[in-house]
């Protein structure tokens, strides 16, 4: 690629972080970059934005039930387990626990 396809592919990619910023959709350059680079090899931008979506919701379950297991070692929270089906994102129910000092 010459330098004036780079400077406007450049020009281009801080144009469309601007407008992620003004819509507040958290993407970075880089992963904004890789969207667009999808979309120019013919993937559905609408496909992609629920890719994204679900990605960014696998994610803050990822990151609640990490806090969860350190809520439960610490011993602020107990779990008891309770039926769901299976395919449900959260099999179990948490409550608080008192300590006695």
């Amino acid at each position: 690629m010459d330098g004036a396809k780079v400077a406007r592919a450049r020009d281009a990619l801080e144009v469309v972080y601007a407008i992620s910023n003004l819509l507040n959709a958290k993407l970075d350059r880089s992963t904004l970059s890789i969207l667009i680079a999808l979309c120019d090899h013919g993937v559905n931008p609408e496909a992609l934005a629920v890719v994204v979506k679900e990605m960014r919701l696998e994610a803050q379950a990822v990151e609640i039930f990490n806090e969860s297991r350190i809520w439960l070692q610490s011993g602020v929270l107990q779990a008891s387990m309770i039926e769901r089906p299976l395919d449900h994102a959260w099999p179990i129910q948490f409550t608080r626990v008192q300590h006695c000092t």
